[in-house]
C-alpha cells in the first residue's frame, strides 16, 4: 500500500496538527504554498493522495486540485474547507475530480478514514493499470510474432518503417514515442489478409494492376479493424487507418485547410512508407527523397524536410560486426541474409532479431548447418 500523501494548507499550525495526528499512519509531505506543492508534484510521481484546504490566498484548493489533475491524473484528491457551501463542493468535484469533500472541523478518525479510502482507490488504479499494461504488451508481442512467422516479408517492411520513423521522432521530439513504434510495427498487419502474391509484388517494387492497387490499399482499414478493440490501441488503429492518406486529403473533402486533423504519426508513416516503396524499386536514397519532394503536397513538409536532412546527413546504421550464432541477441539487426550450408535463406537481411526468430534459428541449427559468422549492425 502506498502511504505517501501531500497536505496543503496556508496555516502552518494546521499542517503541524496534521503531522502530529497522521505521521504514524502515513508518510506526509506538507506545503503552505500551493505553487510549491505543484512544483514538487511535477517532479514526484509516487504520491498517492493530496489533501488541500480550499481557502488559500494565492491559489484556492479547487484551482490547485484542478492543476494537479492535469499533472498527476491518478493522484487521489481530497478537499478540505470551513465553508459548508454546496457550490464550492460541486465546482471542486466537477473541475478537479475530487474524491472526497470534507468540512471543518474534521475529526482525526474521519480524516484518517478518508485518506485510507483514497489510498486504497489509488492502489486499485495502479493494479488495474499494471494489468492493462501487461495485456497491451502481451497483445502487441503476439501480433508481431504472428506477423514474423506468417510473413517475414511484411515484418521486414514494418521493421524498416519503425527504424526510419524513430529517427524522425528523435529529431522532432514527439510525445509517446511508444505509440509511433507500435504503429510502425503494426502498420502492415492488414497485409496478412491480402493475397500474398499482391503483397510480394508491391513490397518488391513491382507495378500492380489497377485492381491489385485497390486490393492492396485496403490494408490500412483492415489493420485498423484488427486491432481497434485491443485496450489502449484505439489511437494506434486510427494512425494505421490514415497512414496512406495524402496530407491534402482533408482539403479535398472540406475545401478548407484542416490538415492538422491528420494524425502526426500517420503523416510520419506516409513519408517513410512511400520512401520505402521507392527504395524497394531499386531507387537510391537521394533520388527517392527528391521524388517525394516533387510531390510535396502529399506530405507534411516539416516531416519531409526533416527526413531529407537525415538522409543527407548521418543516416547509417553504424558499423557492422560479425558474430557466431550463439552471440546473437534480441534487438540486433541483420546486415545480410542468414543461410544454411545449402544456400537456403533462413532470415532475410534487415530483420531485427526477436526471441521468436532466435528460437527459430536455434531449432534450425539442430537439424542443419547454418553459415557463421552472422553479420549484424552494431
Amino acid at each position: 500500500m502506498n502511504k505517501k500523501i501531500i497536505m496543503v494548507d496556508d496555516e502552518i499550525d494546521i499542517l503541524n496538527g496534521y503531522q502530529r495526528n497522521l505521521r504514524k499512519y502515513f508518510n506526509i509531505k506538507t506545503f503552505t504554498d500551493p505553487f510549491e506543492a505543484l512544483d514538487f508534484i511535477s517532479e514526484s510521481e509516487d504520491y498517492a493522495v493530496i489533501v488541500s484546504d480550499y481557502k488559500m490566498p494565492r491559489m484556492n484548493g479547487s484551482e490547485l486540485l484542478e492543476k494537479t489533475k492535469k499533472n498527476r491524473p491518478d493522484m487521489i484528491r481530497i478537499m478540505v474547507t470551513g465553508y459548508a457551501d454546496i457550490d464550492i463542493a460541486m465546482n471542486a468535484v466537477n473541475r478537479g475530480n475530487v474524491f472526497r469533500f470534507l468540512t471543518k472541523p474534521i475529526s482525526a478518525e474521519n480524516l484518517i478514514e478518508s485518506i485510507y479510502s483514497g489510498i486504497e482507490f489509488y492502489d486499485s488504479i495502479m493494479v488495474e493499470r499494471e494489468l492493462l499494461d501487461k495485456t497491451l504488451k502481451g497483445s502487441v508481442k503476439l501480433l508481431i510474432e504472428l506477423m514474423t512467422l506468417s510473413s517475414p516479408l511484411i515484418f521486414s517492411k514494418a521493421v524498416r518503417l519503425r527504424k526510419s520513423a524513430k529517427k524522425i521522432c528523435d529529431v522532432i521530439k514527439i510525445d509517446k514515442l511508444w505509440e509511433m513504434e507500435i504503429a510502425a510495427l503494426l502498420s502492415q498487419i492488414g497485409c496478412l489478409t491480402l493475397p500474398q502474391e499482391i503483397v510480394e509484388k508491391k513490397f518488391n517494387g513491382m507495378e500492380l494492376t489497377v485492381e491489385e492497387e485497390i486490393i492492396f490499399h485496403s490494408h490500412p482499414e483492415i489493420g485498423k479493424n484488427l486491432i481497434k478493440n485491443i485496450p489502449k490501441l484505439e489511437s494506434i488503429a486510427e494512425y494505421i487507418f490514415y497512414q496512406n492518406h495524402d496530407f491534402s486529403y482533408f482539403d479535398k473533402i472540406s475545401g478548407i485547410k484542416i490538415n492538422s486533423e491528420l494524425p502526426l504519426i500517420s503523416r510520419i508513416l506516409k513519408v517513410v512508407s512511400d520512401f520505402d516503396y521507392l527504395k524497394q524499386m531499386g531507387i537510391d536514397d537521394d533520388s527517392a527523397i527528391r521524388r517525394l519532394i516533387s510531390k510535396s503536397y502529399k506530405y507534411d513538409n516539416d516531416i519531409l524536410n526533416t527526413f531529407d536532412k537525415l538522409l543527407t546527413g548521418n543516416f547509417s546504421l553504424n558499423t557492422i560486426k560479425s558474430l557466431p550464432l550463439r552471440q546473437l541477441r534480441v534487438g540486433m539487426t541483420l546486415a545480410e541474409d542468414i543461410k544454411d550450408s545449402k544456400g537456403i535463406v533462413l532470415i532475410r537481411s534487415g530483420y531485427e532479431l526477436t526471441d521468436v526468430i532466435l528460437m527459430h534459428l536455434v531449432n534450425a541449427a539442430k537439424v542443419r548447418v547454418i553459415n557463421e559468422p552472422v553479420r549484424v549492425f552494431d
